[in-house]
């Protein structure tokens, strides 16, 4: 289901508390299976991560996802995939 990828997402970000300075997290639940997860990770370093996940619990792969990685000048690190939403 839908609400245990978002617990297990958030007891994964829970193990790095100690690096991660600040997080938003949003969930939206489309369907007991499927839903969207999207997060701002601000860390020690000043670095970020933005990401976006949508999700169904019914396939091994996720349905569309976004990481978007940038150093404390906010210059990007890392942008995978580049152009997916």
């Amino acid at each position: 289901m839908i609400q245990g990828y978002f617990k297990k997402v958030q007891k994964l970000l829970g193990g790095y508390q100690h690096i991660i300075e600040n997080e938003t997290l949003i969930t939206k639940t489309y369907t007991d299976n499927s839903g969207f997860i999207s997060g701002e990770l601000h860390f020690v370093d000043e670095s970020a991560l933005d990401f976006i996940e949508v999700v169904d619990t019914n396939k091994s792969s996720k349905n569309k996802y976004k990481y978007h990685y940038m150093d404390k000048e906010n210059e990007m690190i890392c942008n995978y995939p580049a152009a997916f939403f």
